[in-house]
């Protein structure tokens, strides 16, 4: 029996042996398979640009013209100013850098001039003004947790948190990037006044920020009254304890659920004072927060940043380009198999 259970055993490790030694020789298989594509990939690949690289060639060359042209000459710096738009002043600010890169399209040298107080050849420079959003994963989660708290317990439930986010639009950011690019590396600075008065001296941007003031200093006045009478109650407490602390010394009877009743109310009343403490600095970050109409975080530099060639137009035209010949040849090549399929 034993010898007949030893023989069983080696024929199972001998299969066993045999199944690792199948996996792996598939595994090496795939593996050569997977490389052998990748190499006949690279070679198709190699040949299809050797037999199209005049037309790749002609198109790359026709891009950088067209856009070195387009350009003009000089090479282009570029500066980003960061801001924040407040009491609904984001429209307008939008509005008005269309209107300033209308303007630099036109080649509308006089009006850009007396418009940021330049000189009409600091004007000719400029190339384009353009904003964006920043958008952020922290400014979406607290765009989404400002929605659920303002928001009625039913809209909330109404609505998927995804649908919300899908909906917002560049206007709900608070913080945009403005950038402008010129062919003048320090004309930067001088543009940043304009951007900002045209935007802060609207009156009705003026009213609602005037509007806030009020009412932030109607509110931290309350605020600080509320903290004096609460230091005047505490103190009366402890006038009330050290009395009845007294009374003990000279053998008189407390009454013990009076003095746990007064402690439970200065405890009380420590919670209202860190409320309103909290909400006095919440008040003081608002304000410097939303305290101006639109709130530079940061300037423009003094000195622009030179563009790299692959975002400046000579770079970008000509990628273009190839890329549209790319698809031309491929539909070309498409449409000549499927005509031998037929």
């Amino acid at each position: 029996m034993n010898t007949e259970n030893s023989n069983n055993d080696e024929i199972e490790i001998g299969k066993l042996f045999q199944l690792i030694g199948k996996g792996f020789a598939n595994l090496f298989n795939a593996i050569g398979d997977f490389l052998n594509f990748l190499f006949k990939a690279l070679i198709f690949m190699l040949l299809f640009l050797r037999k199209h690289f005049i037309k790749f060639a002609i198109a790359a060359i026709i891009g950088f013209l067209g856009g070195y042209f387009s350009e003009g000459t000089g090479r282009p710096f570029k500066s980003i100013m960061i801001v924040s738009a407040n009491f609904n002043s984001v429209h307008q600010l939008y509005n008005n850098i269309t209107y300033y890169n209308n303007l630099i399209e036109q080649n509308d040298s006089l009006s850009l001039a007396e418009l940021f107080t330049i000189s009409n050849h600091e004007a000719a420079s400029l190339k384009s003004i353009e904003i964006a959003p920043i958008i952020t994963e922290n400014e979406k989660l607290s765009l989404l947790d400002e929605f659920v708290k303002t928001a009625d317990t039913t809209t909330v439930k109404l609505i998927e948190p995804n649908v919300y986010l899908s909906s917002l639009t560049i206007f709900n950011y608070k913080n945009h990037a403005i950038t402008a690019k010129s062919t003048q590396k320090d004309i930067f600075k001088k543009l940043e006044t304009t951007i900002i008065d045209n935007v802060s001296q609207n009156d009705y941007f003026k009213e609602n920020k005037e509007a806030f003031e009020k009412n932030n200093a109607f509110e931290t006045k309350e605020l600080l009254m509320q903290l004096v009478q609460i230091d005047s109650l505490r103190n009366l407490y402890k006038q009330v304890l050290l009395k009845e602390a007294e009374k003990k010394n000279t053998g008189t009877q407390i009454d013990l659920s009076s003095n746990t009743s007064k402690k439970e109310n200065e405890i009380e009343l420590f919670k209202i004072q860190q409320t309103i403490n909290t909400r006095l600095s919440e008040i003081n970050i608002s304000k410097a927060e939303e305290g101006q109409i639109i709130n530079k975080i940061s300037g423009f530099g003094a000195v622009g940043q030179k563009l790299s060639f692959i975002s400046r137009a000579p770079g970008l035209y000509a990628l273009f380009l190839v890329g549209l010949t790319l698809v031309v040849i491929l539909l070309i090549e498409l449409n000549k198999y499927l005509k031998k399929q037929l």
